[in-house]
């Protein structure tokens, strides 16, 4: 223990523990600012303590501890070198070590059952199934590109060994720290098909409860058997339909519809969304003896794709945590910096027509390698979803596969985002019995009606409500929300 009460040993314990990003980044401040400040120098016993971190099953952490060591460790010793090279993503280096090493070579193939799939992506681009040297390696590198079927037409070939070890590969595949959600039941179907043994049948037949509905056929599909659809939200929907919108001393009851490529919610006849704030201001009412309450989610569609360029490791966690990204770029004109921006998000010029601050020079080439690595992982045959589980479709012969993907995947998160804060605020009005509803929604605008006497109250859970959907998500920039007052 230092004297200024830093403890790199409990550190390193609480990392290995916690599965909340946010304490992760916490955590990894500050023993860079220990390390840089010199107020701990790191011994031998130390660094074989932090060391310990690069033999993590999370690839956040081996790789942010392959970074602190590469900058305070002045060596790592030969039975930790490998490891570090495969925590900071030197694959290169590692796959070059491969080509004589038998451990090295172990250690790049284990690389393709990691739950990281842009480390997936990192060894696809650099071995190849000619590479293989076994059956093991070629099962292992399928399992990478999520060829299932290819999986499954070898498995119908292989000797009993080489079953059993596929098998090994794929009920490894159902744990959630080894998969995401998509690939989880993909292994559940293969092991299904395959008929591996009943001690994972139960767990099998709940990850494949068949799918609420099926999302019509035409564009390209990944896979044919897409996830569930989220049907609470709908359902939600049809209830506040029925509870409709005073205007002019009536109800009315508007068509209230999801947008099927961005998920956002429109209303027609009449067209609400499509009203100046000023008509709405005005024509828009409150039922009788309620208060209107209106909360505005504050640049969702930016903060989420800073947190994706930070979960890839493409950005620094300073450039993600900034108050507004748009005003970042170019201080005098924020809504020609936020025009540029989305432009440019959906495959535009990369040259913007003012002159920006230096900050979005790197934002361009994290931006830019994020959705080239998009596009390639579509092309290999990956299903893309957006943060709520969503599949991202194109058409075969769509242009600007990179830039409409990358679009989709931000508009249809912020769709994501925005409906399960909406979910989590009149579930929690319903469950508490409270005098207040979600009365209207308008791209990332909630309003709620509310009873005057419990104005405080339901203000006051409302604002920590809307503020902590974030974590829902394992987001670890927050998307913030502000309330506007009955002025504006």
């Amino acid at each position: 223990m230092e004297e200024s009460g830093f403890d790199l040993n409990a550190v390193v314990v609480a990392l290995a523990e916690t599965s909340n990003t946010e304490i992760r980044v916490r955590l990894f401040a500050e023993i860079r600012e220990q390390f840089e400040s010199g107020q701990h120098k790191p011994g031998a016993r130390d660094l074989r303590r932090f060391i310990a971190l690069l033999y993590i099953n999370d690839a956040y952490i081996r790789y942010e501890t392959a970074q602190l060591l590469s900058d305070y460790a002045s060596e790592i010793k030969p039975n930790d070198l490998l490891q570090f090279y495969f925590a900071g993503q030197d694959m290169q280096k590692l796959w070059s070590e491969a080509q004589n090493n038998p451990v090295a070579r172990g250690l790049i193939f284990s690389g393709f059952m990691d739950k990281n799939l842009r480390l997936r992506t990192k060894l696809l681009k650099i071995i190849h199934e000619r590479d293989c040297r076994d059956e093991k390696e070629r099962l292992c590198y399928h399992y990478g590109r999520g060829d299932y079927y290819e999986l499954y037409e070898r498995f119908t070939t292989l000797p009993e060994e080489e079953q059993n070890f596929l098998q090994s590969i794929l009920r490894q595949g159902l744990q959630p720290e080894w998969n995401t959600d998509y690939h989880i039941r993909a292994c559940a179907r293969l092991l299904e098909q395959i008929q591996a043994a009943g001690d994972i049948a139960g767990q099998i037949e709940t990850i494949l409860k068949p799918p609420v509905s099926v999302r019509p056929g035409g564009p390209l599909q990944i896979n044919p058997e897409m996830p569930a659809p989220v049907s609470e939200f709908e359902q939600f929907l049809l209830k506040l339909n029925r509870r409709g919108i005073y205007m002019d001393g009536q109800i009315v009851y508007p068509e209230i519809q999801i947008g099927t490529k961005t998920g956002r919610v429109t209303y027609r006849k009449p067209g609400l969304q499509t009203w100046s704030r000023e008509q709405r201001q005005r024509d828009i009412l409150p039922p009788p003896g309620k208060t209107i309450l209106r909360y505005d989610y504050q640049a969702i569609e930016p903060t989420l794709l800073l947190n994706f360029l930070l979960n890839e490791h493409l950005i620094s966690y300073d450039q993600a945590a900034t108050d507004d990204i748009y005003l970042d770029i170019f201080p005098d004109d924020r809504d020609k910096a936020k025009h540029y921006l989305n432009a440019f998000i959906n495959g535009g010029p990369a040259t913007p027509p003012f002159k920006p601050k230096p900050v979005l020079w790197s934002l361009i080439s994290a931006i830019d390698t994020f959705r080239n690595d998009l596009a390639e992982r579509l092309e290999k045959g990956e299903n893309i979803q957006t943060i709520g589980g969503q599949s991202v479709l194109l058409e075969e012969n769509e242009k600007n596969r990179g830039g409409k993907l990358l679009n989709r995947i931000v508009q249809g998160g912020a769709a994501d985002f925005f409906n399960t804060a909406v979910l989590k605020l009149e579930n929690y009005f319903t469950r508490n019995k409270l005098d207040a509803e979600v009365y209207f929604l308008l791209y990332d605008e909630v309003w709620i009606t509310a009873n005057k006497e419990g104005i405080p109250h339901i203000r006051r859970v409302s604002l920590e409500i809307l503020n902590e959907v974030y974590r829902c998500f394992n987001l670890l920039i927050p998307v913030k929300v502000r309330e506007y007052s009955e002025e504006e």
